[in-house]
């Protein structure tokens, strides 16, 4: 669908509790990479669980126990060979230790220019009296033939409008709430973006559509929180193709800062 690949911007904020202690990751040079688990917990109490990778050269020196807040991207780390995603984490970019645990828990992520791939499909929710949703995958570009994939959830009218569209362009911009799950055998764990906002770049294929030729953008809805059962249904089976059969098939450089 898209004639030329464009770079994707990615933001991220986010809060938590660090749950385990730092250990080493990879070396670049004289930066060492190191990795934590951080816990972040929805307004339903829900706990949801993220790797973290941040460079040594931030001078963050972090315990179990810590609660911090962090600026960074997310990315995912994949094959070599047909970039099947082996694990997703964060990229710490700024660390601040925070005094104690937070009144509010952060946890937003922008993406500017994600490339819409693998939709999935709509249909009404299990729950939330059958409140229809969307399922897809996007790519994020991040340069130097590195790429990330996730899975998307996007409700109500957003849903309906991609569910209509989606092979009428190829970029969106989204505004979302990270979220987490593990895999059925509980081994491997997941990353899932829950959308609240929804733009598509102007287009020419939706102008030929009869389409406004601006961006096109929806009212903002509160993000849902997707159950763990909800998750296990759909999530699974797409995740289940992650699976890491050899260390040599991940990707060379994936933990690079840039």
């Amino acid at each position: 669908m898209a004639n030329s690949e464009r770079m994707s911007k990615v933001s991220l904020l986010i809060n938590g509790k660090v749950v385990t202690k730092p250990e080493l990751i990879s070396r670049f040079g004289g930066t060492k990479i190191l990795g934590v688990s951080i816990e972040n917990t929805r307004l339903s109490g829900v706990v949801d669980r993220f790797v973290v990778h941040f460079p040594n050269t931030l001078g963050a020196v972090l315990s179990e126990g810590m609660y911090i807040e962090i600026k960074g991207d997310i990315r995912t780390v994949n094959t070599k060979d047909d970039e099947r995603v082996v694990y997703p984490y964060i990229m710490a970019k700024e660390i601040k230790i925070l005094p104690g645990e937070p009144e509010q828990y952060l946890n937003s992520v922008e993406i500017i220019d994600a490339e819409l791939k693998d939709f999935e499909g709509v249909r009404p929710s299990y729950s939330d009296g059958g409140r229809t949703l969307a399922t897809y995958h996007i790519k994020v570009c991040r340069g130097h033939n590195r790429n990330s994939y996730f899975r998307v959830t996007t409700w109500g009218r957003d849903a309906a409008f991609i569910g209509n569209l989606h092979d009428s362009f190829d970029y969106i911009h989204l505004k979302c709430r990270l979220q987490s799950h593990y895999s059925k055998d509980g081994q491997h764990l997941r990353f899932n973006l829950v959308s609240h906002y929804l733009e598509v770049p102007e287009s020419e294929e939706l102008a030929n559509k009869g389409e406004d030729t601006g961006d096109v953008s929806l009212s903002a809805e509160p993000a849902e929180e997707v159950t763990a059962v909800q998750e296990a249904e759909v999530v699974d089976k797409v995740g289940a193709k992650a699976e890491v059969k050899s260390e040599d098939a991940v990707n060379e450089g994936s933990e690079n800062t840039d």
